[in-house]
């Protein structure tokens, strides 16, 4: 039964480094053809902007264009949702989580 198990997170674990790989391999290229700024860059920028510690950061495909969304905890705990522009790193969107 255990190697059951085993088989099973392992399949699982495939799955995901593929569906990561995939998502990683399409910012890297975007990146690379100067579509879209480099993480490192959106991350300078937002500290600038609004410091904090980094929760979670994803690469969103909208209508416009390529958006970065940081969600960041500031140095009094309050959570913040910032959005770039992920070709122009401009702040597009800057607003506190309800609590």
């Amino acid at each position: 039964m255990k190697s059951i198990s085993n088989i099973i997170i392992l399949i699982s674990m495939l799955y995901a480094g593929i569906a990561y790989s995939s998502d990683h391999v399409e910012a890297r290229t975007l990146v690379e053809s100067g579509a879209i700024l480099s993480l490192e860059a959106i991350l300078n920028q937002a500290k600038i902007d609004h410091p904090g510690r980094i929760l979670e950061v994803s690469l969103e495909h909208e209508k416009e264009g390529y958006v970065y969304e940081l969600e960041l905890v500031d140095e009094q705990g309050r959570v913040w949702e910032l959005e770039y522009d992920a070709a122009t790193g401009k702040l597009l969107e800057k607003e506190q989580e309800e609590e």
